[in-house]
């Protein structure tokens, strides 16, 4: 049984970590399409953000691939911080 329940833990981890290596090779100089879709939803966001810290949309979609990956791996480890 515990075999079975690791095996459905990396089967499920495998969707994110894919996932995040696809945004990965998208990620250009310019954040990829997630960068793009994400653009509309956070203007007035990122206005008041930029004026304040001065971070760019592009950063937010690298830590969201980051985050995707790491919990990922750390699902397939039991860790409930990666669920």
């Amino acid at each position: 049984m515990a075999f079975a329940s690791f095996l459905g833990r990396v089967l499920v981890a495998f969707v994110f970590i894919l996932s995040a290596y696809q945004e990965l090779n998208e990620y250009g100089v310019d954040g990829g399409p997630a960068a793009m879709s994400l653009r509309p939803k956070f203007d007035v966001f990122m206005h008041r953000v930029r004026s304040h810290v001065g971070i760019q949309i592009k950063h937010l979609v690298a830590t969201a691939i980051v985050v995707k990956g790491i919990g990922g791996v750390l699902f397939i480890f039991g860790s409930s911080l990666g669920a």
